[in-house]
């Protein structure tokens, strides 16, 4: 399970040591701003991909879109992979792959 993994990771100074809430109440707080986070930037990702469509319709060359592609999308979706990448479920992996 995604909580039993993360316990023995998480760094409480990183976090804080709230009273009164107990680590696997922390580790839930942190798995559901994980993703709300990873649904905007897909989201923001995918609006930014429709943005790359009608860049293409306007007969942009090759170089420009893939110019626009790793300079706006990209970035969105690798933004800090390697810290979030092992918590992600199958789900938020397709989603991700989808854009």
């Amino acid at each position: 399970m995604v909580l039993d993994d993360l316990q023995g990771r998480i760094d409480k100074r990183q976090y804080g040591a709230l009273k009164d809430r107990s680590t696997t109440h922390e580790l839930v707080d942190i798995l559901h701003h994980w993703h709300i986070m990873l649904m905007q930037g897909v989201l923001k990702a995918s609006s930014r991909l429709h943005f790359l469509k009608i860049l293409k319709r306007s007969l942009l060359s090759a170089c420009d879109l893939l110019y626009f592609y790793t300079s706006f999308i990209r970035p969105l979706l690798e933004y800090a992979y390697p810290a979030w990448h092992n918590s992600l479920t199958n789900e938020q992996s397709r989603q991700i792959e989808s854009v």
